[in-house]
């Protein structure tokens, strides 16, 4: 059984930032990335894609 090749569009928005060693943002409930982009929207500080 050969796999479909899942095409995906990502876009990202280069910013400058000050130098950090960590940056932690907890969730809630979410326990992947993209359910964590939807409880965080896309406002919080790192963005998401």
């Amino acid at each position: 059984m050969e796999k479909e090749q899942i095409k995906r569009t990502l876009t990202g928005t280069a910013a400058q930032r000050p130098a950090r060693k960590i940056i932690l943002v907890r969730s809630v409930k979410a326990t992947e990335y993209l359910s964590f982009c939807e409880e965080m929207g896309c406002d919080w500080d790192g963005g998401c894609a």
